[in-house]
């Protein structure tokens, strides 16, 4: 299953670091990412692209000049993937729904490991969930599918909700 990842960045500057690169890096192989920078008015995308270029990853940055809202950001990136790479399944988040102190490798590899629940996730009719679909049908919420899945994404680690 081919599954891609849009990072959504708004004035992320000092929250980027190269830890968080080399950990999205590492998992890569197996999910692709892409960062759009939604008008960041700070220098969230320069710093996106020397972590970039620090880490040879391949790691895709998309830089939206001025803040239109979220939704254009996804459709952004959603756009780039359906046309650069065929993938099955994308999922979106806002980098500020991430804690900074977790470790990411473990978040991703969740993603891997729940393929049935994520196919089962995305068979629910879309009355039921939080977000309308996209250009395509199998674009969602990370944030909504990591709930579905009962993770709190604002623990330090991965843990369930009570």
């Amino acid at each position: 299953m081919k599954i891609g990842v849009l990072i959504l960045c708004y004035n992320n500057e000092t929250d980027l670091n190269q830890q968080m690169i080399e950990e999205l890096s590492a998992v890569a192989k197996n999910i692709k990412f892409c960062f759009v920078n939604n008008g960041s008015t700070d220098s969230t995308i320069d710093k996106l692209q020397i972590l970039k270029e620090e880490n040879e990853s391949d790691i895709t940055i998309i830089d939206i000049k001025i803040n239109k809202g979220e939704g254009l950001a996804i459709k952004a990136g959603v756009r780039y993937f359906f046309n650069k790479i065929n993938l099955q399944y994308i999922g979106f988040i806002n980098f500020k729904d991430f804690n900074l102190k977790l470790n990411f490798n473990p978040l991703f590899d969740l993603i891997l490991d729940s393929k049935d629940e994520l196919i089962a996730y995305n068979s629910k009719p879309a009355r039921s969930r939080k977000f309308k679909r996209l250009l395509i049908k199998n674009v969602f919420s990370l944030t909504d599918f990591f709930e579905y899945l009962k993770i709190d994404l604002k623990k330090e680690h991965l843990k369930t909700i009570a």
